[in-house]
C-alpha cells in the first residue's frame, strides 16, 4: 500500500465515522455507582456501565444528560457528558431494557440560535466526542455538524473562537465549522 492510498483510506474512515456520529439528550432515570439507567426520547431504556470521570452522575438523576456516540447509539467510543458539571466519561457497556411503561424522557429544549451578528472574545474550554461537542468559556455548549467534526476534532482547548450565527470560527487557525447551540 503506497502513502497516497494510506492517506485516502484514513480520510475515508474519518469521514465515514463522522457521518454516523451523533449526540443525544437522554433522561438519567437512576444512577447507581458506575451504572445508570437512561431513557431516550422514544421511551427506550438502557442500563449503562460508565468509566471514570463522571463523579457527579448521582446529581443528575432525574435530569437530562448528553450521550455522544461516534457510531451507533451507545456503541464503541460512546461517552456520557454531564455538561453543567463539566464532566465526561466513557461508556464501557450497555444493555437494552426495552420500553418502560409510563416512562419517557422529558423533552430537552434547544436554545435558540445566535443572531446573525458575530460575537468574539470566546475560547474553547473543552472538546468532547471527537470534536462533535464544544464547550466555550461562557458555558455554552455547541454540537458541531457531522461533516465538520474532522476539523473541530483537531482544535485545541483555549483556541480563540468567534461565534457568527450558526458558525464557530477558530480565529487562531482561520477554520470555520457549522454548529448548533445546545445550551
Amino acid at each position: 500500500m503506497n502513502f497516497r492510498t494510506l492517506i485516502a483510506t484514513i480520510i475515508l474512515a474519518l469521514i465515514a465515522q463522522s457521518a454516523h456520529a451523533a449526540s443525544e439528550w437522554v433522561y438519567l432515570y437512576k444512577a447507581m455507582n458506575d451504572n445508570a439507567i437512561i431513557v431516550r426520547k422514544n421511551g427506550d431504556a438502557y442500563q449503562i456501565e460508565k468509566g471514570v470521570g463522571c463523579l457527579s452522575m448521582w446529581r443528575f438523576e432525574g435530569k437530562a444528560v448528553l450521550i455522544s456516540s461516534p457510531g451507533l447509539f451507545l456503541g464503541v467510543g460512546s461517552e456520557l457528558i454531564l455538561p453543567d458539571a463539566d464532566q465526561k466519561c466513557r461508556i464501557w457497556d450497555s444493555s437494552s431494557l426495552g420500553s418502560i411503561d409510563g416512562l419517557t424522557a422529558p423533552a430537552q429544549s434547544q436554545p435558540s440560535q445566535q443572531s446573525s451578528g458575530c460575537e468574539d472574545g470566546h475560547w474553547i474550554q473543552s472538546i468532547a466526542g471527537n470534536g462533535e461537542i464544544i464547550k466555550l468559556e461562557d458555558g455554552s455548549i455547541w454540537e458541531v455538524d457531522g461533516v465538520d467534526t474532522v476539523t473541530s476534532s483537531i482544535w485545541l482547548p483555549i483556541s480563540n473562537i468567534t461565534i457568527c450565527g450558526s458558525y464557530l470560527i477558530n480565529t487562531d487557525t482561520g477554520e470555520k465549522v457549522s454548529a448548533t447551540r445546545l445550551k
